[in-house]
């Protein structure tokens, strides 16, 4: 092969030493390798400003350092740390910053209502005149059924009790049963179960009397007759801007566990107020 070339200015330039060099020789000055540098990166390295390949001991070592944080999720030793905190509508801070990173398990448990009962005084003992009367309007959205009792102690010339259920669009009352008790006039204690019909959002009752001077009391007795879990408000992780829907979210009768960085506070914000419950694994 000719070494011999002409340069810019008419000089006769020998190149037969580079071009008479091995092939590998070349690769290996003027353009090293990069596909086993760059295939795996040691990301210890990297935080150093330098990169090689991964040697076995390297790998070891990778692996060692994922299984222990995983073991430390996964384990609830005799020091982790119970906390409950109460999360309302805005963001609230649930973890301060740490000097270190910690596991933490959240757990947004959900309610199991079984038995509950809603006592109701409807209508006070009192005298009173003909007419017509009205309850205040009872929640019984986390309820099932009502029963209630009647106790007249100077009877009416008829009394008719009616019961009526808000419509939640309008605010407006309608009358879903009729006459409950049966239009009972004497003097005692009466009862009258109305199931799951009208009870509703908000119930009440009606009163049609005729006939003045009497003296009767009103008792409303509610109960969730098979028990239910009641779903926890979704809460949603994030910076001291999190917005509900937008966080890292944790639903009812959910629970999680990761790592929170060092130097890393945690705000929480719920669809509705709700109280969540947090574990330091170590």
């Amino acid at each position: 092969m000719s070494g011999i070339r002409t340069g810019d200015n008419g000089q006769i330039l020998d190149l037969s030493s580079e071009l008479d060099r091995p092939l590998a020789l070349d690769l290996d000055k003027y353009s090293p390798s990069t596909l086993d540098v760059y295939r795996f990166k040691n990301y210890d390295a990297l935080f150093n400003g330098s990169d090689r390949p991964l040697t076995v001991t390297d790998y070891l070592k990778l692996i060692a350092k994922t299984e222990h944080d995983r073991f430390a999720l996964e384990t609830l030793g005799n020091a982790f740390t119970p906390f409950t905190f109460s999360i309302g509508t805005t963001p609230t801070q649930i973890l301060p910053p740490n000097k270190t990173a910690r596991g933490y398990l959240f757990m947004n448990p959900s309610q199991f209502l079984t038995g509950a009962t809603l006592d109701t005084n409807m209508f006070v003992p009192a005298v009173r005149g003909a007419g017509t009367y009205t309850s205040a309007g009872i929640n019984v959205q986390g309820l099932r059924t009502a029963r209630f009792f009647l106790d007249i102690t100077a009877a009416p010339a008829t009394l008719s009790v009616n019961l009526q259920s808000q419509d939640p669009q309008t605010g407006n009352w309608a009358t879903v049963q009729t006459d409950i008790l049966g239009g009972v006039v004497a003097t005692g204690t009466y009862y009258a179960t109305v199931g799951e019909i009208g009870v509703d959002d908000f119930l009440r009752l009606q009163v049609v009397q005729t006939g003045a001077g009497a003296n009767y009391s009103i008792t409303m007795v509610n109960k969730e007759a098979f028990g239910a879990i009641v779903s926890a408000p979704g809460v949603f992780l994030g910076n001291a801007n999190v917005i509900a829907g937008f966080g890292y979210p944790i639903l009812g009768g959910q629970e999680r566990r990761f790592w929170l960085l060092d130097n890393t506070p945690l705000y929480g914000v719920a669809l509705a107020p709700t109280t969540l419950k947090v574990f330091q694994l170590q």
